[in-house]
């Protein structure tokens, strides 16, 4: 082929070839945003260590291993998921000290990307709250009292699945706020919840708190279709 052909096939192929440094910042992530950490007392001689993560980007999957470096020594590593676009808690709860621990550092690990292929989910964000419809209502709090004879606070609650699908195992964290000030996170799991389904939630706690509002978290990667179970006909 001549001189001239060279050309022209040089040209069209830069017409034909994707521009791989123009698309890469599509393929990049945004580090996570790592919140204060707080401390709360769960009970007798055991503190729960609370950050708020925020992972900005809404193609990615964060999957975080953390600990948490205190007064009285490091927690144990471990390893949590936070959806795209998503804002909330992570935890490690009832690390064992026979002192408070003067303070917590969030040590961040390491973060794995798991990015959402575009052929298979077109819109992240859309996807996610067709799946995640969860509300609170009928709050109560009652606080422990020899008068009455709770030994413990009890937090109760109606979580209501109004997603039209259904779940082997849904996992929350019960983030409990005293006006808009956080006094508390719970872990719970709760079987075979299904669609549009009401389940009543009793939470007993020994912990010095006083509960205004709930607001459940759901820990569920709805990315992953093995949390689903059959659709019922």
């Amino acid at each position: 082929i001549g001189y001239w052909e060279d050309q022209q096939m040089l040209t069209d192929q830069q017409k034909q070839f994707p521009n791989y440094a123009k698309i890469q910042p599509l393929y990049e992530v945004e580090d996570l945003q790592i919140g204060a950490t707080k401390i709360f007392e769960s009970a007798e001689d055991k503190y729960d260590f609370v950050t708020v993560v925020t992972n900005p980007n809404k193609r990615h999957v964060a999957v975080v291993r953390f600990s948490y470096q205190t007064s009285r020594g490091e927690t144990n590593v471990k390893e949590e998921m936070i959806l795209p676009n998503t804002k909330r808690p992570i935890a490690v709860l009832g690390y064992e000290s026979k002192t408070p621990p003067s303070g917590a550092r969030f040590l961040q690990e390491s973060v794995r990307w798991q990015r959402i292929d575009p052929h298979k989910i077109f819109d992240p964000a859309l996807y996610m709250d067709s799946r995640m419809k969860f509300t609170v209502a009928n709050v109560s709090f009652t606080p422990a009292s020899r008068i009455t004879g709770l030994p413990t606070n009890r937090i109760e609650f109606d979580l209501v699945n109004a997603s039209t699908f259904n779940f082997w195992e849904a996992p929350f964290y019960i983030e409990t706020l005293s006006g808009t000030t956080q006094s508390g996170l719970f872990f719970i799991t709760l079987e075979a919840l299904k669609a549009g389904e009401t389940r009543h939630v009793d939470i007993r706690s020994l912990s010095d708190l006083n509960v205004t509002q709930v607001v459940a978290h759901p820990l569920l990667n709805v990315f992953d279709r093995n949390v689903f179970m059959p659709v019922e006909i």
